[in-house]
């Protein structure tokens, strides 16, 4: 099996951490076992080699990004360039057809697409292991990662199991239906009917791919796919492909896994934050404040803060509306440029 890492996206929701030109998945924020920081593709890709050999590990990204993840994966992984940034379903589609066409693997080859900034174990390296012989035991056209909730939350995706079939490896379940992003009393109610988090990892063969694209009359090859790119739809596969598509099946994953997707995850993932130099307190309560530059960072009779201080920006926001930076980026892009020399 081949594991393509998905490492296109900006992660605006950790601005000013996280910026176009070094995205999130490139920044070191944790801790290897020997107290050096690393970026959390090098985390992840390193926790997959211990079941998968350096070939097996590929990565979808930007041209303008090859240099940051050799730096990040100094075994010098194969990079399957994207020509613009659009969405997971085109991204998808020319790394299944650059698999086929440019590494002439088989078309029943199985292929795992997973997020680059996802925070995982080794446990769910090891369930991502097997699950080839699970679907070779199902004949379905894909399997689905699920991840049990922890709690209740509306900033996931969840999947909504049925019909399950005993395997000696473990359950896998029917899918009865997606809910994206709930809010917490539709969360709530769906975790009591036994629904799982979407982790965004998903697994199919080749032939899958490539007879999807040509049912719908897209480019079918690797260069005809690279050529008309930008006039591909889009948009995400999990609404392009996943809610159209028959014989799906979901495992579910039981043990730690974040989605390192807005500023509060992250600073509950890292646990106590690495970068507090010259950040000073007085009289405050539950702020989080991880400073990056080089000035003082001083905050007195404040609550409920979290306050990233860099070169590049200055984020004040409540924990609840960390989210909404995403939204002011959209409104205020000229906030993301870089600043002049």
């Amino acid at each position: 099996m081949k594991v393509v890492f998905m490492s296109g996206g900006t992660g605006s929701r950790l601005w000013p951490l996280s910026r176009s030109s070094v995205p999130k998945q490139f920044i070191p924020l944790f801790q290897d076992e020997a107290g050096n920081m690393e970026a959390i593709l090098a985390r992840n890709a390193r926790l997959m080699l211990q079941k998968f050999s350096p070939d097996d590990v590929l990565v979808s990204s930007m041209a303008e990004h090859e240099e940051q993840i050799s730096s990040c994966l100094p075994w010098g992984p194969r990079i399957i360039v994207e020509p613009e940034r659009r969405d997971t379903f085109p991204s998808i589609c020319l790394s299944s057809l650059y698999l086929l066409d440019e590494l002439k693997l088989p078309e029943d080859e199985l292929v795992c697409f997973c997020p680059a900034d996802l925070y995982i174990e080794e446990d769910f390296v090891d369930l991502l292991a097997a699950m080839p012989q699970r679907l070779d035991w199902c004949q379905v056209n894909i399997a689905l990662l699920g991840i049990e909730p922890t709690e209740p939350s509306g900033k996931y995706g969840y999947i909504v199991p049925q019909l399950e079939t005993a395997h000696p490896a473990g359950p896998v379940y029917g899918i009865s239906q997606f809910v994206e992003k709930p809010a917490l009393d539709r969360a709530s109610e769906l975790i009591s009917e036994g629904a799982l988090w979407n982790s965004g990892v998903f697994m199919f063969r080749l032939s899958f791919m490539k007879q999807y694209v040509q049912s719908k009359g897209d480019p079918a090859s690797y260069p005809a796919c690279l050529a008309s790119y930008s006039s591909l739809p889009a948009i995400s596969f999990d609404y392009e492909v996943l809610e159209k598509t028959p014989d799906i099946v979901v495992v579910p994953f039981h043990g730690r896994w974040t989605d390192i997707g807005s500023l509060d995850r992250l600073v509950d993932t890292m646990g106590h934050p690495h970068f507090e130099s010259k950040v000073y307190r007085r009289d405050t309560e539950a702020v989080t404040a991880m400073n990056l530059t080089d000035v003082p960072v001083v905050c007195i009779g404040v609550s409920n803060l979290m306050i990233v201080a860099t070169d590049h920006g200055i984020l004040v926001t409540s924990r609840e509306a960390c989210d909404d930076i995403k939204l002011l980026l959209a409104e205020q892009p000229e906030i993301t440029e870089d600043p002049k020399p």
